[in-house]
């Protein structure tokens, strides 16, 4: 009788709005963090020898990071929408920190990462004008 009535509790807490919007926010959170983790060893590597992606694939994963952030922040409002019920105040507040705290970390650090991007890669383009130039030279000075 016990497990029953245990079963029943957990089974409809599981389909709560609030284990929804959770479990929604907690996805979401978590490619958010993967992605940023991703883009970050990519542009970190870019224009090496260790290089881990292209520049079209580090840009894929830009463009990525830029439907992610604002589909976190859009899930962050709605789950902060939800009425929790009071002895879920505590819990609801804890929840929406850490991926508040991601967001509001991850946007500056998401666009500085971008930009670097963009540096490397516009470093490696002038680096390869510059490049037949010397080469041009060296020619002519023979």
């Amino acid at each position: 009788e016990r497990a029953t009535a245990w079963a029943a509790r957990t089974g409809s807490a599981s389909s709560s709005d609030f284990a929804k919007q959770y479990a929604a926010l907690s996805a979401t959170q978590k490619a958010v963090r993967e992605a940023l983790n991703l883009f970050d060893e990519q542009v970190s590597s870019f224009g090496t020898s260790a290089a881990i992606a292209s520049q079209v694939e580090a840009m894929a994963t830009a463009t990525h990071l830029e439907r992610l952030l604002p589909a976190l922040l859009a899930e962050i409002k709605r789950f902060a929408q939800l009425r929790p019920d009071p002895a879920e105040i505590s819990v609801h507040e804890a929840a929406k920190r850490a991926p508040t705290t991601l967001l509001k970390e991850g946007m500056p650090r998401f666009h500085a990462l971008k930009r670097t991007l963009e540096a490397k890669v516009e470093a490696r383009r002038a680096g390869r004008q510059c490049a037949p130039n010397l080469q041009t030279a060296n020619v002519h000075a023979a």
